[in-house]
């Protein structure tokens, strides 16, 4: 992952969607902690329907980045299996919020969303939120 001393980021394996699939979301609001609702809902919204996509498509293990600048957070999914350039709701909903999407073809797939996060001088003090881990008492 690209980085910069100005930059935050997080990477989350989804190996179980609907419990990672909610670690994304803590992710992205730990990152945004202190920038404005509107901007936390809307990176919510994408950063969700991205990892929903890939794990509507997958069904097994993928990938989550998230890269916080101080004018964008920027969520990337990478998978196998991931559907084409039509994304039928989802794309509408990434036209509407989204700075900026795209899919980029390599060795594997990603799909990629900016939104904006107007998270000031912040992002030049900040570590990496750690990723929430539970387990049950015995």
């Amino acid at each position: 992952m690209e980085g910069s001393e100005n930059a935050r980021h997080a990477m989350i394996d989804v190996v179980d969607g609907p419990r990672d699939l909610a670690t994304v979301r803590k992710r992205v609001r730990g990152l945004l902690a202190g920038a404005p609702e509107r901007e936390v809902v809307d990176a919510l919204l994408v950063a969700n329907e991205l990892a929903t996509l890939a794990w509507l498509q997958e069904a097994e293990p993928f990938t989550v980045r998230l890269r916080l600048t101080g004018a964008a957070l920027r969520a990337e999914v990478e998978a196998d299996l991931l559907p084409g350039t039509d994304l039928g709701g989802a794309g509408e909903l990434l036209d509407r919020i989204a700075t900026g999407w795209g899919i980029r073809r390599a060795k594997g797939t990603t799909l990629w969303a900016e939104v904006a996060a107007d998270t000031g001088a912040r992002a030049a003090h900040s570590v990496a939120v750690p990723i929430p881990r539970t387990t049950a008492a015995p």
